[in-house]
């Protein structure tokens, strides 16, 4: 049986190395897609559906750029493969960086 889609946003793969914390030491990991409601981290160390992160990347080919930091919740995960997390807080200057990114993949893998 399908399950119902339950995003909000439209997601794009975008490959990108991320930081996050759950109370913990820094976890290195990879973001495998995103959109202005929350990413899917490629990890081997999944959290439990509910727990809160702390996370910081950059987007990748932005020299310069300061890193988007903000705080989520893992929405769902796979042991073997991540975790699908929800933006609980990010500034409006981050959520309008995200939503040019996404504007900008969707618009470049289009015209291909």
């Amino acid at each position: 049986m399908a399950s119902k889609e339950r995003r909000r946003s439209v997601r794009v793969g975008m490959p990108m190395d991320i930081e996050y914390s759950a109370g913990c030491p820094p976890i290195r990991a990879r973001v495998s897609d995103i959109s202005v409601g929350g990413m899917f981290v490629e990890t081997n160390y999944p959290l439990a559906p509910g727990s809160r992160i702390d996370f910081w990347f950059i987007i990748p080919k932005t020299p310069g750029q300061r890193p988007i930091k903000g705080s989520a919740r893992v929405a769902w995960h796979d042991q073997a493969t991540g975790e699908g997390v929800t933006f609980d807080s990010l500034s409006e200057e981050d959520v309008n960086r995200i939503r040019l990114l996404v504007s900008m993949v969707r618009r470049t893998r289009a015209a291909a």
